[in-house]
């Protein structure tokens, strides 16, 4: 089966914050507007491994305070949600992987392009998206507390086509 390897020359403007290095983490901020903006942070081991996204720009203060999470997709759950969703619909629609190039001057890492593989899928489903609420779906974050609506296949079928 053949997969192909994407590489998007143009710079990601909606991308406002990012690190892929030990210091400073594995994240991004996505901006769709001054007042729609999320943050991911991406954890490969240790307590909480996974997926998590927050609304706003900030995650630590989010998880401190017990905010609202948009979605988290932990990487030991038994029932595989995160794998599931990277093999059966990432690597379907996006290949195996690739690189966004984002504007140095967001980057807290030395490097201006997005190479992790589990961020470049998430971005990739961000830019696919008009919103948040078109992300989330995107994702299959259907365990979402965005607002007070309920997100489910049923309502994102919905969102995407008023959306189209």
């Amino acid at each position: 089966m053949f997969f192909p390897v994407h590489s998007y020359a143009e710079v990601e403007n909606r991308i406002i914050g990012a690190a892929q290095d030990d210091i400073h983490g594995t994240w991004f901020t996505f901006e769709y507007s001054e007042t729609e903006v999320f943050t991911l942070s991406f954890a490969g081991s240790g307590p909480g491994a996974g997926v998590i996204i927050v609304p706003g720009k900030f995650i630590m203060d989010d998880i401190v305070r017990g905010g609202p999470f948009l979605c988290y997709y932990d990487k030991n759950d038994p029932e595989r949600k995160l794998q599931t969703l990277i093999k059966d619909k990432f690597m379907v629609n996006y290949g195996v992987g690739g690189s966004i190039d984002i504007d140095p001057k967001n980057s807290a890492s030395s490097d201006s392009k997005i190479t992790n593989p589990i961020l470049y899928y998430f971005i990739r489903a961000a830019q696919d998206a008009e919103d948040t609420i078109g992300f989330l779906c995107n994702i299959d974050c259907y365990h979402s507390t965005f607002s007070s609506l309920k997100i489910d296949k049923n309502f994102c079928q919905l969102h995407n086509k008023l959306n189209k």
